[in-house]
């Protein structure tokens, strides 16, 4: 085992050389890819040893190095996100428990939403604690997913954390959460347009605006 996780190492410190950065450049925002992920000379083998980890987790490996490895690939994977797929078709409950649990303290932001969003896919108690983990996140990317994901199968708390989040400073988490209370036909949503009608962000003015012609009855607002 240790051979196979020597090599995945190996192949995605190539993949960091040929971008020209580190992960740890990567993961502070000090510099980005320098162009798209698969446009790597040996993307195909990279995805191929994701899929082949993936596989090795499914086995019963609960190898720390191992889920940290499947983590990092699925980060840089974050456009054609094959890793994340992959493991929503091939990984039981018990083992997204476990990358669920390594990703909420994983640096690379570009990991936790898709595990969020994979999270989102799926409906049990797990999943609906550790979304509610993932929408206290500190990066507000990670925070939208995770509470678009909560607003799939634990509605009742997602439209708690949307009423909290509409003051967020966060001008899109404020409009994931007006646009869930409006999937939700929440009870507070005219509570909610009236709270935003002045936000200075337009895309929320736009959303109001809408919920006023489409859904609310002015004369209740």
């Amino acid at each position: 085992m240790k051979v196979f996780f020597d090599e995945l190492r190996r192949e995605l410190d190539e993949f960091w050389e040929w971008q020209g950065l580190t992960s740890e450049e990567y993961i502070s925002g000090v510099k980005y890819l320098r162009c798209e992920e698969f446009y790597y000379p040996r993307w195909i083998n990279l995805t191929q040893y994701a899929e082949k980890a993936i596989g090795i987790l499914r086995r019963g490996e609960r190898s720390p190095i191992l889920i940290n490895l499947i983590l990092e690939i699925m980060a840089i994977d974050n456009e054609d996100e094959t890793v994340m797929e992959n493991c929503e078709q091939l990984l039981e409950t018990e083992y997204l428990k476990d990358l669920s649990e390594a990703a909420l303290r994983f640096p690379m932001y570009e990991a936790r939403w898709q595990i969020a969003e994979l999270l989102g896919r799926n409906n049990n108690d797990n999943c609906k604690r550790f979304l509610i983990d993932f929408v206290q996140d500190e990066h507000k990317y990670v925070q939208r997913r995770a509470l678009i994901s909560l607003s799939r199968i634990y509605p009742e708390k997602a439209e708690e954390i949307s009423i909290e989040k509409l003051t967020d400073p966060d001008d899109y988490l404020r409009l994931v959460s007006i646009r869930i209370l409006k999937d939700l036909d929440s009870k507070y949503l005219p509570m909610s347009v009236k709270l935003l009608e002045n936000d200075t962000f337009s895309y929320v003015k736009q959303e109001v605006e809408l919920i006023k012609e489409d859904i609310l009855n002015l004369g209740d607002v």
